[in-house]
């Protein structure tokens, strides 16, 4: 008679070969899932870091390109982006500066065509295309014996030409030029 080990022996070096074998394919599963996990999640990692700088605005970053798969031509992608943004941020920044020093210019320009304007002993008066009164000198405050500037600013140039109908000819031939 066998006993029962002798007769179980076969199915259980079966059952413990068939475990090893489990063990070892859970073990190479969960190895290469954890491989094939970071070949894939560093490089997203990596894109969503400089994704956030660049949206923080530093336009230099770059991700990158490992291999021509997804990711490669995703971090291809992000780079030339990167590149054409960063061009057009600076050219805009050039731009912004050219525009800036002209404005200055113009602005130190105006201020010294003011300032002798308004020092100017001959009175002057300067009016909008319907013939109102924008600015006026102290000369022509003086001249004209005013309270000030603000007495005249709005008013039709009219009010103040000795021939009002020569004022209106002179208004209607500028406005129509």
């Amino acid at each position: 008679k066998i006993d029962e080990a002798e007769m179980l022996a076969p199915y259980y070096r079966v059952r413990n070969f068939a475990l090893a074998v489990l063990l070892l394919a859970l073990t190479v599963a969960l190895l290469g899932a954890v491989l094939f996990g970071r070949r894939l999640i560093v490089p997203l990692q990596k894109l969503t870091e400089s994704a956030r700088q660049f949206a923080d605005g530093k336009f230099d970053q770059r991700v990158p390109v490992s291999g021509k798969d997804e990711l490669g031509q995703l971090s291809n992608s992000f780079n030339t982006m990167a590149e054409n943004i960063q061009f057009a941020y600076q050219s805009l920044e050039r731009l912004v500066s050219k525009r800036t020093a002209e404005l200055n210019r113009s602005m130190e320009s105006m201020r010294v065509k003011d300032a002798a304007i308004a020092s100017s002993i001959n009175a002057i008066g300067l009016a909008d295309m319907d013939g109102k009164l924008t600015y006026i000198n102290q000369a022509f405050v003086d001249l004209w014996r005013l309270a000030g500037a603000e007495a005249a600013i709005g008013r039709s140039v009219t009010e103040f030409w000795v021939d009002p109908q020569d004022a209106i000819r002179v208004i209607t031939a500028l406005q129509y030029q």
